[in-house]
């Protein structure tokens, strides 16, 4: 490795293998589709990293040279760096969290791509580079539609067909990266149809380009569509106004034809047949329903940037603006509307976290390389001018609805590394380096000490994130499949990695998995020392992130449960939810929690006042009906308990979940309603399987419904299942019933 040309091969050889990274994935890991993906990009990159800096050192060549664009770039960090340390939590600024695992940290991993890449860019054929990514973006498209046929099992993906995720395991993200694909393939077919190249080349091109947009318009993105749509659009104004007449042609036909199509769907759009057809159903008004929340969040991140307008609230940390300003609407839509980490936009996203200055140096590097792009647009050699613009506006429209991810990251840093390679200075490739230049005899030395210097984090870092990780997943998967003690040995291994910097996620997970698998009855070995175990791990959790609300309403949910071993987990509860408050002063949630601790602790007229105050943040809201129903039918007042219940299906909410239908089947069976009780608890039962607790319950039921051959049948299903049962204490509650129908 002591000439020039070998280290720049090893070089290279890393830069196609990150190309690779949006193909992999595990299911072992508790985000299967994120945390390898950016970890093992994180590696490559490490390593890359390495022998380039290492080559830059010995020859001026490969050293980064200014230009507007790098500059541009440069500005943005540095900003996104000064407001994470002046912002919130400058920890989750660093690592976000498990599920996104895209902070500063990751973010300056996509920096030195861009850095390598610019830097070396005159040695690489960036031809055959980007016909590697598309074939690479061609495969992930083949598997979308694969799956959206049902050609293949969605399972291996983790996800249905309706919208294929694959290789991303989200529709959405898959789509924001096949976007900038198809523009990629668009220019390459241009590129190889003008030098008239080869034939066959051309229509693989041109069948590939087709693939990744059916692809797009199968995953139902509709910012992704949206964005297409006017990178398109921005591509044949382009054309209509050139210089070469059958293009120009042709490009003019195409824009008429996008227009009146556009008008056709837009005076058509309530019509039956759009709701049949792939990435258009989701835009007609009957299914625009779930873009309702969006707006409401964007009037709260404005909110937010006005309260720091300067440098924001720091990168990632736009939940905790989201929390102190949430509206109470947001319930109206369903539970998963009032927690949103981003604001699915990203220049909101910007101006929130890193405040004006860093939503301009933002903009400012798509000011820049549009400035480069229409500078060289007359250029004969840079055919890629118009088709790279038109990618820069598909994804800046796209990234209007959505936000960035690691797909989207990727092939945005690779595109400016290009433009900035490209449009400074002379292209050079391989072809020049007809002698390879000799490496001082000290240069192995310092590679090697530079490779074993830049590869400790892969290690120390990297790979801790995922053994962890992995942990986490055989943690939750033995609860699920009812394997306590295998559960608590693999939660116990990833709680003690170290460093971890998720690991507030795994006390989190781990003391919600723990509680919750209680609750539903099943025998944890040890419980009460257990226990202790996780209200400790949950208030370390909220120590090391005090203003993370959910951490502190989590702590409150779980106190409910546990205070069985310990009376005073119950006040610790009601000072955190009391926080919680502070937090968020118009969540619904933290009176739930406050109302269940009151109803524990008999003060029936508190809990009531509590549901009424949540009521009352929104009395459009079905949720807090359904909620303070179940308060009172706790309390012990079902009159009043089942009239709530009942408004808030008037209103649309029904269980959503097998545990509020277990849990509201309990009270309709206590109350004597037993056709009720059967219908839920059979509901609950379809919704998981394992749900033992509500099998047995659904025996009991139909017996006391004189429907004794059903209890029979459901309980002898039962102990299949759990055929230790008769051993264990709860079954002397029910044994006159298993003796009454034969067993």
């Amino acid at each position: 490795m002591r000439t020039e040309k070998n280290l720049l091969q090893f070089i290279k050889i890393g830069l196609y293998l990150v190309l690779l990274t949006p193909l992999v994935f595990s299911r072992s890991l508790l985000f299967p589709f994120v945390t390898l993906k950016v970890f093992i990009f994180n590696s490559l990159i490490e390593i890359i990293f390495a022998l380039w800096f290492g080559l830059a050192i010995f020859h001026k060549e490969y050293r980064p040279r200014f230009n507007f664009l790098s500059a541009a770039i440069a500005i943005f960090f540095i900003l996104l760096v000064v407001s994470s340390i002046f912002g919130i939590d400058f920890e989750r600024s660093l690592w976000s969290t498990q599920s996104r695992a895209i902070g500063l940290v990751s973010l300056f991993h996509f920096g030195a791509l861009f850095l390598i890449l610019s830097s070396i860019g005159r040695q690489l054929d960036w031809e055959r580079y980007f016909t590697f990514s598309f074939c690479v973006g061609s495969i992930i498209s083949l598997a979308t539609i694969a799956v959206a046929m049902q050609i293949i099992d969605p399972y291996i993906f983790l996800t249905g067909h309706i919208r294929p995720g694959t290789f991303f395991g989200n529709p959405s993200f898959t789509a924001s990266y096949l976007l900038s694909n198809i523009f990629i393939g668009m220019w390459l077919l241009f590129d190889f149809l003008s030098a008239k190249r080869n034939f066959i080349l051309n229509i693989l091109l041109a069948v590939g380009v087709l693939l990744n947009i059916a692809a797009v318009f199968l995953t139902e993105t509709r910012g992704a569509i949206l964005g297409l749509a006017a990178g398109l659009l921005a591509l044949l104004i382009y054309f209509s106004v050139g210089k070469n007449g059958l293009i120009k042609k042709l490009s003019i036909g195409l824009l008429i034809l996008m227009i009146i199509f556009s008008g056709i769907f837009w005076l058509t759009r309530n019509n039956d047949f759009w709701s049949q057809v792939p990435g258009l159903r989701r835009a007609t008004p009957a299914n625009l329903g779930d873009i309702e929340p969006r707006p409401i969040t964007w009037v709260i991140s404005w909110h937010s940037f006005l309260e720091r307008p300067t440098l924001g609230f720091g990168f990632e940390n736009f939940r905790y603006p989201f929390d102190r300003y949430y509206d109470p609407k947001l319930l109206r839509f369903s539970f998963g509307a009032t927690f949103f980490d981003k604001p699915h936009n990203v220049f909101l996203e910007y101006l929130v976290n890193a405040g004006i200055l860093g939503f301009l140096a933002f903009m400012g590097i798509f000011a820049t390389a549009f400035y480069i792009l229409f500078k060289k647009r007359d250029n004969s050699r840079n055919l890629d001018a118009p088709f790279l613009a038109g990618l820069l506006v598909a994804y800046l429209v796209q990234n209007f609805f959505l936000f960035d991810t690691f797909g989207s990251y990727l092939t945005l840093f690779i595109i400016l590394a290009f433009i900035g390679s490209r449009y400074f200075g002379e292209e050079k490739t391989d072809a020049g380096l007809t002698t390879a230049k000799q490496l001082p005899r000290f240069a192995n030395v310092l590679i090697i000490f530079l490779l074993i210097l830049f590869c400790l984090p892969i290690y120390f870092i990297n790979y801790k994130i995922l053994h962890a990780n992995n942990r986490q997943y055989w943690g939750l998967n033995y609860f699920l499949n009812r394997m306590p003690e295998l559960a608590l040995d693999a939660y116990a291994q990833s709680l003690t990695v170290n460093p971890n910097p998720y690991i507030n996620d795994a006390r989190s997970d781990f003391s919600a998995s723990l509680s919750q698998t209680y609750a539903q009855g099943m025998d944890i070995p040890d419980i009460e020392n257990v226990s202790v175990k996780a209200m400790s791990e949950m208030a370390a959790a909220i120590n090391r992130q005090p203003n993370n609300y959910l951490l502190r309403l989590n702590f409150a949910n779980i106190s409910a449960i546990f205070y069985v071993f310990n009376s005073a987990y119950l006040r610790a509860g009601e000072e955190q939810a009391e926080q919680a408050l502070k937090l968020s002063p118009q969540r619904q949630e933290v009176y739930y929690a406050l109302a269940k601790i009151k109803v524990i602790q008999g003060d029936k007229a508190a809990a009531f006042d509590f549901m009424k105050k949540a009521m009352e943040l929104d009395p459009k809201s079905p949720d807090p009906h359904f909620y303070y129903g179940l308060t009172a039918l706790e309390a012990g007042d079902q009159k009043l308990g089942f009239d709530e219940i009942n408004k808030a299906k008037a209103m649309g909410r029904e269980p959503q979940n097998w545990e509020e239908t277990r849990v509201l089947a309990n009270y309709y069976g206590d109350a004597g309603d037993y056709e009720k009780a059967i219908s839920l608890y059979l509901t609950a039962v379809s919704w998981n399987i394992n749900d033992l607790e509500s099998l047995l319950k659904l025996g009991i039921v139909y017996f006391y419904n004189n429907q004794s051959d059903l209890a029979r049948a459901v309980f002898v299903e039962f102990l299949k299942q759990k055929p230790d049962f008769k051993n264990m204490v709860q079954y002397e509650k029910v044994r006159p019933i298993f003796e009454s129908v034969g067993l």
